[in-house]
């Protein structure tokens, strides 16, 4: 995010903006098929046995077997770290069910700014409905969003409703990518997997977990150079789900000695994005009711 975007006043245009992964692996999209790792471990079968005498088959499926459960332990087991990501890939794949997140956001500014973001989201196909409570320097505010048929209303504070058509500008990245408002940080997590390399094992909200980290990114915007350091993500090394992020916000740089610009009424801006809990719903009629939004429903009539 750059400075210019952080001097926003509303909280929820300043969320919008405040995008911790619009910078860093522009081409990567929610909905794109799985990165080519993932996919050809999952769709990789075992090759055709050869044939051989009976005596000599009972020994190769054995041997088969043994090295089939050696691998799957070492893809279950939590010390697996080269697959600890693929593994979380797989089990946050949503296979029609209707998937509920529960995510904190915490921003702190350098110059003291403050904002604290609790996010309940749930998503079945191009449906959404969240529940967004929002305390910037100690001012809430709650929003209540649900996007239906490609329009996203939204009801702030209980009084006052929005419409917008989620393709309108400003709302994808480029054509063809996920809506920013059906987006959670496990759909980031997801989006951004083949660009991750393994940074060690560590801790994040208190977790055992595996880091990751994107690559740096330093890019122009008409005269102005600016540069962001790769967002660190964590996967769980016990449960193999996303943890969470951290990310610093872009900051401008001399494009001569690359050192930081310093200005802005906001500064430069540490984001914290933590999962608290993701879970995947079955599809049943009580289920997606959960994604109907009575209060916006009677404010739009």
């Amino acid at each position: 995010m750059s400075i210019k975007e952080a001097d926003v006043t509303d909280p929820l245009d300043r969320l919008r903006r405040a995008d911790p992964v619009r910078f860093v692996g522009r081409g990567a999209g929610v909905g794109d098929p799985p990165p080519s790792a993932v996919r050809d471990r999952i769709m990789t079968e075992a090759p055709p046995a050869r044939r051989r005498p009976a005596a000599r088959r009972v020994v190769s499926v054995a041997v088969a077997a043994a090295a089939a459960a050696v691998a799957a332990l070492a893809l279950l087991s939590p010390a697996g770290h080269g697959d600890l990501a693929q593994r979380a890939y797989a089990k946050t794949a949503p296979r029609g069910a209707v998937v509920f997140t529960e995510e904190t956001t915490e921003t702190v500014g350098t110059n003291g700014f403050r904002q604290r973001n609790h996010t309940k989201m749930w998503q079945h196909g191009d449906r959404m409905h969240n529940e967004l409570d929002i305390v910037v320097n100690g001012k809430r505010s709650t929003y209540e969003q649900d996007v239906r048929g490609g329009v996203m209303r939204t009801l702030r504070d209980g009084m006052t409703l929005d419409v917008t058509r989620i393709d309108g500008r400003g709302w994808h990245r480029d054509p063809g990518h996920k809506s920013f408002a059906l987006r959670t940080v496990v759909d980031d997590f997801r989006a951004r997997i083949e660009s991750l390399t393994d940074a060690g094992e560590t801790t994040f909200a208190g977790r055992r977990a595996r880091a990751y980290r994107e690559p740096d990114a330093t890019w122009r915007s008409g005269s102005v150079t600016y540069h962001q350091n790769g967002t660190m993500w964590y996967v769980d090394v016990e449960t193999a789900l996303p943890l969470g992020s951290v990310m610093v916000t872009a900051e401008k740089v001399d494009p001569d000695t690359h050192r930081p610009i310093p200005g802005g009424r906001a500064g430069q801006m540490r984001v914290t994005r933590t999962i608290n809990h993701f879970e995947r719903l079955s599809a049943t009629p009580a289920n997606l009711a959960l994604l109907d939004a009575p209060a916006i429903d009677a404010a739009d009539r």
